[in-house]
């Protein structure tokens, strides 16, 4: 709820529409009657057929009718702002911030057309001219509710400036204090500033607002969770999961809280449900997944895995993960390699991964590639005891007892209780007395 869908260009820059106060945005003409329009305005009713046409994806259509519209009216911003749009859906970025120039240029104190102009530039990630769009759009019309929500969301989610965001999330919510999704909004970005007993009451607004919506309350969970607040956080989902019982996001944090503690039959029970919400949801497999293996049914983890996979073939952690499983079983070494390679690949400044891909290495026999992968891994942040007790016995089987000290030293530095290293430790010791 806090980051809507960002809408088309056409929906932002035709007056012909009027968003509704929950986002959804209704393609139709202002006038009750398309005939009586279609008599008292020919561009008014060409540019709401391109608008037809291009909400069924006919980009033909719809440029033909948006070009007949611009003939009948060549200074109405609507057709010029659609035929922006049929160019981005086309990629053609270039034509289409001509046609947005051209909109702004034709009508200068239209708020849609600099509205549209900031959605081009966000979908290019520009974010800086998308913030200067809109500014523009509302130092045009100051009450553009969905232009304030969006640079809201743009300060909140693109740009990093929580603070911002709340000014810009408050301006919204003058406008339209009933906007529920802005109360949402607002809420994350004041736990992003510390403010959480303001977050909440904002999050439970937002609930109020919309009663029959999950987010508001899956929101507040994740807040309560992250503040260690674990039955509150727990209490949340299920007040999100009552009203929708198939919310994958509150199904799979649901399990992740009862995997935590330690309840993993439960947590199973939980990603089940998931898998069966959502057939296609990667992450659910996945987690289905990581649950069969920690039980040590490794073939239906396996299974899961290879789903994930399927459905998301950048899922770097079931590539990593289907890895381990094969290192660990000793078979098909050659598999875990290339499973391991293309984890590296898809995630290299992931530490867990680069341990992985050393282990498969040293389990090939590959001691020097196993050397220099874990010495990587053992660089990066945060430091992890098992990736410097794996460098350790990558030196040992080198025959570099020193290192391989410095390493087990290392592994109980960030871990004083890490069994593995202690026992490497005392091995390595007895061996050089030897």
């Amino acid at each position: 709820m806090n980051r809507f869908v960002l809408p088309t260009l056409l929906a932002l820059g035709a007056s012909l529409v009027s968003p509704s106060p929950a986002d959804a945005v209704v393609m139709a003409p202002a006038s009750s009657s398309k005939s009586a329009l279609r008599e008292s305005d020919p561009a008014a009713e060409r540019s709401g057929a391109g608008i037809e046409a291009l909400s069924a994806n006919d980009l033909d259509a719809a440029e033909a009718a948006f070009k007949e519209a611009i003939a009948a009216n060549p200074r109405m911003p609507q057709p010029l702002i659609g035929l922006a749009d049929v160019a981005l859906r086309r990629g053609l970025r270039a034509e289409a911030k001509k046609w947005l120039d051209q909109a702004i240029l034709a009508a200068p104190y239209d708020d849609a057309a600099r509205h549209a102009l900031s959605l081009f530039h966000f979908t290019g990630k520009e974010y800086a001219e998308a913030e200067d769009a809109l500014r523009k759009a509302l130092a045009v019309n100051p009450k553009n509710l969905r232009a304030q929500i969006d640079l809201a969301d743009l300060y909140a989610n693109s740009l990093g400036r929580p603070s911002d965001a709340i000014v810009a999330y408050r301006a919204a919510l003058a406008i339209d204090p009933t906007h529920a999704g802005a109360h949402n909004g607002l809420a994350t970005a004041l736990a992003a500033t510390g403010q959480f007993t303001k977050a909440e009451a904002e999050y439970r607004k937002s609930a109020e607002l919309a009663p029959t919506m999950p987010m508001p309350l899956h929101s507040l969970a994740r807040m309560q969770l992250t503040r260690g607040q674990t039955e509150a956080g727990l209490a949340s989902l299920d007040a999100a999961l009552k009203l929708k019982p198939d919310f994958i996001p509150a199904l799979l944090d649901k399990g992740d809280v009862l995997l935590g503690q330690g309840k993993t039959d439960a947590a199973l029970a939980v990603y089940d449900q998931a898998v069966t919400a959502d057939a296609k949801h990667a992450a659910a497999w996945f987690k289905r997944g990581a649950v069969l293996q920690i039980l040590g049914k490794t073939a239906d983890a396996e299974r899961d895995y290879k789903k994930t996979i399927e459905l998301d073939k950048t899922f770097g952690a079931a590539y990593n993960n289907l890895a381990w499983m094969t290192v660990e079983s000793g078979l098909n070494l050659d598999q875990a390699a290339t499973w391991a390679d293309k984890a590296v690949k898809l995630e290299p400044d992931n530490a867990a991964f680069r341990d992985t891909q050393g282990w498969v290495y040293r389990a090939q026999r590959k001691l020097a590639e196993a050397e220099t992968v874990l010495e990587k891994a053992a660089t990066m942040q945060p430091p992890v005891a098992d990736i410097q007790y794996h460098l350790g016995m990558v030196y040992q089987d080198q025959k570099k007892p020193d290192q391989a000290r410095r390493a087990f030293d290392a592994a109980l530095a960030i871990d004083p209780k890490h069994p593995p290293s202690k026992a490497a430790l005392q091995k390595l010791g007895d061996t050089v007395k030897q």
